[in-house]
């Protein structure tokens, strides 16, 4: 199956269920729509590579709008071939890399991919604030960091008090490579006027930062919050 045969699959399924599918598009390495029920809409991603095809239902915030998906599809998918449920339709902190079914219903026809253990992760701070800088920083972990990073509490920062933060960015810095990149307002302004868009100057600074620490690492995989075409950063590298 490719991306275009499972997105008419699962088109055809939950417009039969009164969902509506807009505004389909590619991205990178597959297949990006929007899925409207009742007042709730959410983003849904079907990705294709050489393992398989991936399910992603991580940008629907509502979560019941994406139970109700998940649902679905995962009834839908039953017995289709090559499915793959690395993100997992459904990305709980609590669901990351469970199968997309029960074993039992998916016996040779799911292969679970795990997460890389060798990482960069990259995010920005400071892009719409009118005081201080704009800052991205980047971390690479490993099979030996990321776990101790997970062990030691390490998580979104919504969920974490301003202490604590303080406390686990010591010990990221002491425990993984990373680099940060810091924009001063008149650097910020200098690059602005030269760029004239705010996603390609952060698809610099988030390049930048990539670009660093693989002067110092070996890594084949980078994830950064995704703040506009994720060809942006791709360009930008």
């Amino acid at each position: 199956m490719d991306k275009e045969s499972c997105f008419e699959i699962i088109r055809e399924h939950l417009e039969a269920k009164q969902f509506i599918i807009d505004n389909k598009r590619e991205i990178s390495y597959g297949i990006q729509f929007e899925i409207i029920h009742e007042l709730e809409r959410g983003i849904f991603r079907i990705y294709e590579g050489k393992k398989g095809i991936r399910l992603d239902s991580s940008q629907i915030r509502h979560a019941g709008l994406r139970e109700s998906i998940e649902r679905i599809i995962k009834s839908t998918m039953a017995g289709k071939s090559n499915i793959i449920g690395a993100t997992d339709v459904g990305l709980g902190n609590d669901r990351i890399n469970k199968p997309l079914m029960a074993a039992k219903e998916a016996e040779s026809v799911i292969n679970v991919v795990q997460d890389p253990k060798q990482i960069i992760g990259i995010d920005e701070s400071g892009k719409g604030d009118y005081f201080g800088p704009l800052v991205i920083a980047g971390v690479y972990t490993d099979e030996k960091t990321g776990p101790q990073l997970k062990h030691a509490g390490v998580a979104d920062s919504k969920k974490i008090t301003d202490n604590r933060i303080r406390e686990l960015a010591m010990f990221i810095k002491d425990t993984c490579p990373y680099d940060i990149v810091v924009i001063e307002n008149e650097r910020y302004n200098d690059l602005y006027s030269a760029i004239k868009n705010l996603n390609r100057l952060l698809a610099w600074g988030h390049a930048r930062v990539i670009e660093n620490l693989l002067e110092r690492v070996h890594c084949e995989h980078a994830l950064s919050d995704q703040f506009g075409r994720p060809e942006l950063i791709q360009k930008a590298l």
